[in-house]
């Protein structure tokens, strides 16, 4: 391959790597994306984050390794346990790492009375 493709290559790849990152800055509002297709790219950012970090958890020198030795595996698995249980703190299996919520406190009357003992008024105690 002579330096001169090499060269080609490396401008067309990067004319089309602005282009696509850029493209939507420059056209700003100008052009509306279908709603199907807006709801598919909020998942984009998760799929580029699973499709680099399982492969590393569930090969190992090239081969799939899936058992109890595999200690990326288990850390990955406590992780997403205990991620589980902040984010859904009421789910089976969760429910034993977070305490009791609370009932809410609600306010109750009370009466207000001067030295003499008569009733000023009725406040709320918070």
């Amino acid at each position: 391959m002579s330096a001169w493709w090499i060269w080609l290559a490396i401008v067309g790849l990067t004319a089309a790597t602005f282009i696509t990152r850029a493209g939507f800055l420059l056209l700003g509002d100008r052009v509306s994306l279908p709603g199907w297709l807006e709801r598919a790219l909020r998942y984009a950012p998760a799929c580029a984050l699973a499709a680099i970090v399982v492969p590393e958890l569930v090969y190992a020198q090239g081969r799939l390794f899936l058992s109890f030795e595999n200690f990326r595996l288990l850390a990955a698995a406590a992780a997403v346990a205990s991620a589980a249980a902040l984010l859904f703190p009421g789910s089976a299996g969760c429910a034993a790492a977070h305490e009791p919520v609370q009932q809410r406190h609600r306010p109750r009357e009370v009466g207000v009375v001067d030295r003499r003992g008569a009733e000023v008024g009725v406040v709320e105690d918070r």
